[in-house]
Parts: C-alpha cells; sequence; structure tokens
C-alpha cells in the first residue's frame, strides 16, 4: 500500500510530525506508520512501547485531539500506528448516512465486524433492507465485505 492523502510511512517518530496529525483532524482522517521506509518497508522501530505512551497525550496536550494508537508486528519489525478517528457519528452524518448506517459503523467500531442479521437485530429491519444499506456502505468505502456466500459474510471498516 503506497502512501496517499491519508496514509504516511515514518521510519521513526518526531514530534514535527504532528502536523500530519493536524492535517488528517482536519480532513478524512488518515494513518501514520512509524516504523517504515517511504516505501513501505518495514524497518522497525525499538521504542514503540514507549511511543504508545507518549504519542497520544503529546497529541492531546497540544492539539486536544483524541487519537488511537496501535503496536503492529510485521515482517520481525514493530510499528506504532497512529490514526485519527474517520468515523464519528459527526463525520457520518456529513456523509450523509442514516440513522441505521451510523449505528451500523459504530456497532463495527465497537466489536470490530457486523453481519447481515446483526444488522437487522440492532436496527429492527428486513433482510432486504440491510442487504441494502449494507452495500450502501461498501459501496461508499466505510465498510468492507468479507465473504463470498451465506452466512460466512459479514462486513468490517474499511482500510
Amino acid at each position: 500500500m503506497p502512501e496517499s492523502q491519508n496514509i504516511e510511512y515514518k521510519s521513526s517518530w518526531h514530534d514535527d510530525y504532528l502536523k500530519w496529525i493536524c492535517g488528517f483532524a482536519n480532513a478524512q482522517g488518515g494513518r501514520i506508520y512509524i516504523g517504515k521506509d517511504d516505501n513501505g518497508t518495514v524497518i522497525g522501530v525499538a521504542d514503540y512501547k514507549d511511543l504508545l505512551d507518549t504519542i497520544p497525550n503529546k497529541v492531546k496536550n497540544l492539539m486536544g485531539i483524541t487519537t488511537e494508537v496501535n503496536h503492529e508486528e510485521e515482517d520481525g519489525g514493530f510499528m506504532v500506528t497512529l490514526f485519527k478517528n474517520r468515523f464519528s457519528a459527526e463525520q457520518l452524518q456529513q456523509l450523509g448516512l442514516n440513522e441505521r448506517q451510523i449505528k451500523a459503523v459504530l456497532y463495527v467500531k465497537e466489536k470490530g465486524k457486523i453481519t447481515n442479521g446483526e444488522y437487522q437485530a440492532i436496527n429492527e429491519v428486513k433482510k432486504t433492507a440491510a442487504a441494502a444499506e449494507l452495500q450502501d456502505l461498501t459501496e461508499r468505502v466505510i465498510l468492507t465485505r468479507v465473504g463470498t456466500t451465506g452466512r460466512a459474510i459479514f462486513y468490517e471498516l474499511a482500510k
């Protein structure tokens, strides 16, 4: 996955990268991968445990922005992934989603995935309505459909 408008690779953390977070906060969100070079190759970051604590505190204290910070292991190196939430209820309303779709996206953020049956249950709608609204969420690249047929299909947040 190459760098883009909302994906940035950094080999290590420097406080001047706070400007990227500010930019993401003013747009539709984004991710900073600390421990990857400009080509997206994992080079790792040795102090990832410290970064998991210090980065969100700096972002919150200096900019008043809440970010999510995780660590991942890939190709033998540890990375810190920092991202601004691009699916807040307010942002979803601005995108023109209906209340059921917003409820479903927030459900996926909490639970990690949603099935058609779960969509029906939380929104009290029929299968065809759930399918149509989930399809709309995938076309808007908010959710990604995983699986091919039947009960094995579920939806997760788009990357």
